[in-house]
C-alpha cells in the first residue's frame, strides 16, 4: 500500500485521510505511522482546525498528503459528526486551504487573545472563515 500511495502522491493526486480521534480500531496513530512510512515532507505539524468556533480536530499536512482527526468521535465520523464530516469533504472537493488553523498556545490561552482580536481575525479563506496566526 505504501508504494501505491507514493505513486498516487507523485502523480499530484491530493490525498486526505481522516480518523475519529476516539476510534480504537482504525485510529489516527495508524495514519501517522503510514505518513511516516511514506517518507514525505512534513509541511504543517499537527495543528487544531476550527469549525463554528469549536476545535473540530487536528490537521497535519505533508507534501501531497493531509492527515485529519475529528475530535470526540469514533469510527463512524459521518454518522456521529455529520457537520464536520461534510465540512472535511467540502474542503477536499474544493481543494481549499485546510480549515481555520490555530497555534496550540492560542488555544491554551484562548481567553488571553490580544485586545480587539478574535479567532475570526486574520486572512479570509473565502468562505467566511479566517486564519488566526
Amino acid at each position: 500500500m505504501v508504494d501505491f500511495m507514493k505513486n498516487i502522491i507523485k502523480a499530484k493526486v491530493p490525498v486526505w485521510a481522516y480518523y475519529g480521534d476516539t476510534d480504537i480500531v482504525c485510529n489516527f496513530l495508524i495514519g501517522e505511522r503510514f505518513a511516516t512510512q511514506l517518507g514525505i515532507t512534513l509541511l504543517t505539524p499537527k495543528t487544531p482546525w476550527i469549525l463554528d468556533d469549536q476545535i473540530g480536530g487536528t490537521v497535519t499536512e505533508y507534501d501531497g498528503f493531509t492527515l485529519l482527526t475529528v475530535r470526540g468521535v469514533g469510527h463512524m465520523v459521518p454518522q456521529w459528526a455529520p457537520k464536520r464530516a461534510f465540512y472535511i469533504l467540502t474542503q477536499f472537493l474544493n481543494q481549499t486551504t485546510v480549515f481555520i488553523l490555530l497555534e496550540w498556545p492560542a488555544i491554551l490561552f484562548f481567553n488571553h487573545l490580544p485586545e480587539g482580536h478574535s479567532i475570526r481575525d486574520g486572512h479570509s479563506n473565502g468562505d467566511g472563515h479566517s486564519i488566526f496566526r
